[in-house]
């Protein structure tokens, strides 16, 4: 039984990289969607209100909720960007290789977060700098 394998990834092969394809399109219709709705939130009507100055306590607890929502658009934001740099590797064919050191990323990996770019290794390495 012969497969096809257009990446050189081992064990990703073009049905591998489809069904994965489909996870990062649905992530991202998700995301997209979420996104908009933070927004929505965060620029409804009571929202601006509540951006006006309130002092004491209310004030604070107000501006709170606005920071986690604008937080969770920017996390919702670099998580559309890592899933749609994903399908770009998918179209010019380095999907499944790490950016870092070219590398293949485990199929193991691919499955469980579909938009990673690093493979375990280098992924380690990244989170180690950031932390010093």
């Amino acid at each position: 039984m012969t497969t096809n394998n257009t990446n050189n990834t081992k064990g990703l092969n073009d049905a591998v990289v489809a069904s994965l394809k489909e996870k990062l399109e649905s992530k991202l219709k998700d995301l997209a969607q979420q996104d908009h709705a933070l927004r929505e939130r965060l620029a409804a009507e009571d929202s601006s209100v509540r951006n006006t100055y309130v002092a004491g306590q209310d004030g604070a607890a107000i501006s709170e909720v606005d920071d986690e929502v604008i937080a969770m658009i920017q996390h919702d934001r670099a998580e559309l960007r890592d899933i749609q740099a994903a399908l770009d590797r998918m179209s010019d064919g380095s999907y499944g290789q790490c950016t870092e050191c070219g590398e293949d990323i485990s199929v193991a990996r691919l499955e469980v977060l579909p938009e990673a770019s690093h493979c375990v290794a280098c992924q380690d390495k990244a989170e180690h700098r950031h932390v010093h």
